[in-house]
């Protein structure tokens, strides 16, 4: 169980959920977090320097599903800040992160960089109190390609949410978990997925994708026509 200790900061009110409770916190969200096989949210309103702020821990069945919620949830960050933890985004009025098997979301009201400071010392001090056993590593199969964003998917509602262009692939071949990645300086992007065998696999691709084989990794780039630059880079594999 993840502990706490916000003596410092008064907590002004505190619930847990379970995965049956859910649905209610989020009026109906809760069905693209059982993708990823959440187990409990823990929220915590504290109250730093007259502020409120509020801490949701998401406690996910291992680190690859707390990274997946995590990238799926990330939209535009004005920065990313790994002095903490390897996996953190910050934007004005939220901070996301990937704490082991958790993922974190602190959401304050102002905006302001009072507010942006405590929720880094917040995400500091349960770091401190949860050292994770292990953290989640994006494969190098995946970032052998320089990636600009990285999505972990691991069901329909993700791909929906964060790259609904790839739904017929997804479906048509009859996978669950993928990345789906954004390339660096073009409007491509490559869907990745493993097998269990290193056969050769037949995908009939559509125009406007090139498809290669890497011993039992496949990658699936969507490219437009004249994106050479996008070409190139599969070339290197």
């Amino acid at each position: 169980m993840h502990q706490f200790s916000f003596a410092q900061h008064p907590v002004l009110s505190e619930q847990t959920y379970d995965a049956g409770a859910l649905y209610g916190y989020m009026n109906g969200g809760s069905e693209l977090y059982n993708e990823y096989n959440f187990k409990k949210l823990t929220v915590k309103e504290l109250n730093i320097g007259g502020q409120t702020l509020k801490f949701e821990c998401y406690e996910m069945d291992s680190p690859i599903s707390a990274y997946g919620i995590f990238s799926v949830n990330v939209f535009k960050s004005k920065a990313y800040d790994r002095l903490i933890i390897p996996e953190v985004s910050i934007s004005d009025y939220q901070l996301q992160a990937v704490c082991g098997n958790h993922y974190i979301s602190i959401i304050n009201t102002s905006g302001d960089v009072a507010a942006q400071n405590a929720a880094r010392d917040i995400l500091k001090n349960f770091c401190e109190h949860n050292t994770p056993t292990d953290f989640y590593e994006v494969p190098s199969y995946v970032n052998v390609l320089n990636p600009e964003r990285v999505f972990y998917i691991n069901g329909q509602l993700a791909l929906e949410n964060r790259a609904d262009s790839w739904l017929d692939f997804y479906k048509q071949l009859g996978i669950k978990s993928c990345y789906i990645v954004k390339l660096k300086d073009t409007s491509s992007s490559v869907m990745i997925y493993s097998t269990e065998t290193a056969d050769r696999h037949t995908i009939d691709p559509k125009e406007g994708y090139s498809v290669i084989q890497k011993k039992n990794i496949i990658y699936i780039l969507k490219h437009e026509k004249n994106d050479t630059d996008a070409m190139k880079i599969l070339d290197h594999l």
